[in-house]
Formats: C-alpha cells, sequence, structure tokens
C-alpha cells in the first residue's frame, strides 16, 4: 500500500503538504543539530579554565524570535492546510450541502469484511469495490458493530466507521489499476486481515461490471449443483448469506452474488478458487481466527462439493 505514490486529486493534495511539513521539519532539525554541535564545540570546558561561565539570565531579542519565528511559521503552513482540507473534503461531505444528496457507494463495515451498496445502481457487492477512472464519487462510510476505519491510501484520506454515525469522503482515481487499502482502526483479532481491493476502471468496464452485477442467474441444472443449492438453504448458510435471485437474504456475512467473479475470499486471506473455497466452507475459522463464519467440518467431503459446484454455478 504505497503512501508516497497518490493517484487521486484527493491523495495528491495531502501528500504534498506532507512533504513539505516533513522538509521544514528536517530542516529544523538540521538547524538545532549544528547549533548544539557548534556550542559544545565553542563552550565546551578547557583544561586550565577554571572560572565560572558567564550567566545570560535573558535575551530579550533572541525571547522574541523563538517566539516569532515559529509563529510566522505556522502561519505560513495555515494556507496551504486551509486548501488541503478543502481539496480532500469537499463542501457535500463536509456536510454544507442538502442532506437529501445521495452517495454513489456507501461503504459498511463488518467484523471482519467489508460491504459496498451501489444505492443508484441496487448493486451489493463484498470486499472488492469496483469504481469508474476519472470521477469524483462520494462514498458514505457505515459500521455495522465497531468502529472501523476506511482508507486507501493512494485514493485519499481516512475515514472512520463509527456504528450509528455515518461519515462522508470524496474519492476519485485519475488512472485505472487495483489500489489496496486496509481498515487502520483495530476492530478485533482480524484486524490485520480487513484488506480493501478497489478496482479502478475505465466507464466502459465498470458499466459492464455492474450489468453483471445486476443479472441474477438462473437456477441451478448440474445435479450436484442442485444438491448444493437445497443444502445451503437446509443450513444456516441463507440465514447470514444473501444470493440475488434467491430466497437467501441473509446480512450477517457477505453478500455472495457473482461470488465467482471476486478474486479473493475472506477480505484478501485466500486466492478464490474452488480448492481454497472448499477449505473455507469446511473450516473458516482455522483460516481466519475471529471470523463469524462457523465451520462445517460435520459435512462430508461430498456435501462441501456440493456446496461449492452450488456457489460455483450460480456466481458465474
Amino acid at each position: 500500500m504505497p503512501v508516497f505514490d497518490p493517484k487521486s486529486p484527493q491523495a495528491l493534495s495531502i501528500s504534498t503538504l506532507f512533504v513539505v511539513v516533513l522538509a521544514i521539519g528536517l530542516a529544523i532539525i538540521a538547524l538545532v543539530a549544528v547549533l548544539v554541535i557548534y556550542c559544545i564545540i565553542k563552550f565546551r570546558h578547557r583544561p586550565g579554565d577554571d572560572t565560572e561561565p558567564q550567566q545570560v539570565k535573558g535575551n530579550r531579542k533572541w525571547e522574541i524570535g523563538w517566539i516569532a519565528t515559529p509563529a510566522v511559521l505556522l502561519a505560513g503552513l495555515f494556507v496551504p492546510t486551509l486548501i488541503v482540507m478543502i481539496n480532500a473534503d469537499p463542501s457535500v461531505a463536509r456536510g454544507s450541502q442538502p442532506p437529501q444528496i445521495k452517495p454513489d457507494v456507501t461503504v459498511i463495515g463488518h467484523q471482519f469484511w467489508w460491504e459496498y451498496r451501489y444505492p443508484k445502481y441496487g448493486v451489493v457487492s463484498a470486499n472488492e469495490l469496483h469504481i469508474p477512472v476519472g470521477k469524483q464519487l462520494l462514498f458514505q462510510i457505515e459500521s455495522a458493530d465497531v468502529i472501523h476505519d476506511f482508507w486507501v491510501p493512494q485514493l485519499g484520506r481516512k475515514m472512520d466507521a463509527i456504528p450509528g454515525k455515518p461519515n462522508q469522503l470524496y474519492l476519485q482515481s485519475d488512472v485505472t489499476g487495483l489500489f489496496m487499502g486496509a481498515c487502520s482502526e483495530y476492530c478485533g483479532a482480524e484486524h490485520a486481515w480487513m484488506l480493501i481491493r478497489v478496482y479502478v476502471q475505465s466507464q466502459a468496464d465498470f458499466d459492464k461490471w455492474i450489468s453483471q452485477q445486476q443479472q441474477a442467474k438462473a437456477a441451478p441444472t448440474a445435479p450436484s449443483a442442485l444438491r448444493g443449492a437445497q443444502l445451503f438453504q437446509q443450513l444456516p448458510c441463507s440465514t447470514c448469506h444473501a444470493i440475488a435471485g434467491t430466497a437467501a437474504n441473509g446480512q450477517v456475512g457477505p453478500n455472495l452474488t457473482h461470488l465467482n467473479t471476486r478474486d479473493t475470499l475472506g477480505t484478501g486471506i485466500l486466492e478464490n478458487n474452488p480448492a481454497n473455497l472448499a477449505r473455507w466452507i469446511l473450516d473458516a475459522p482455522s483460516i481466519k481466527p475471529g471470523v463469524k463464519m462457523p465451520n462445517y467440518q460435520q459435512l462430508s467431503a461430498q456435501q462441501i462439493k456440493d456446496l461449492v459446484a452450488y456457489l460455483e454455478e450460480m456466481n458465474q
């Protein structure tokens, strides 16, 4: 997660200000170090010098200078800081605009995964965020349990996800690609594996992804997938997870609609493939301790295969 490689106007403003403040801080440290070394050499005790050093009770000019210089420096940094605050946190995100403005994406933090809702399109996804390139998007950041923190360093500033108190911020990317982020507020055992994957796409590719997510799959046809569908409804799976076009509408765990289009499982802990999906279903807590999904070690190998077949067929 490169912090010093901004790919958005918001992140660029923050990074530039940080570099300027860092340069000024290093210059001050260097100046103080030089003066300290000079004083050590200049005023060190010498053999045969037994006189008491001159006692200086005060120097009005130096005292005024030591107060005025930092004051002028801080005043000089105030203006660029104010500009960065405006660039990184536009007026709508600060609440100065009418509250009826709907967010482009609602981000909901859970222990320990991310839910992404696209209100304008009726799409719900999990763990992998897709956005179009070059568009400034309004994000609403929420939490379903404890305090989380949404942060993609290359795209913008941090924003807390606080239960019962939605926050807003703008994000934008100037280039396409995959950008990584993470929850930056300790939220429990698997805080370190609460990763964020942002896929920035061309408008055409984003529209194609949205269209794909809006399509509900037909009922499974393969015998193994049919058995998996029945098992999915019999087990607590359907009360925790949702799959569009089916009776499963759980809100506790990630939405599994089009699961097979995602690159990872468990918020980035595993590559998404049938073998890893079987491992995850069988015993997710052994892979990601603290995850709320129970293990299903009581299931037979065939039942696990049937569940995987169902999820693979339903979520192409």
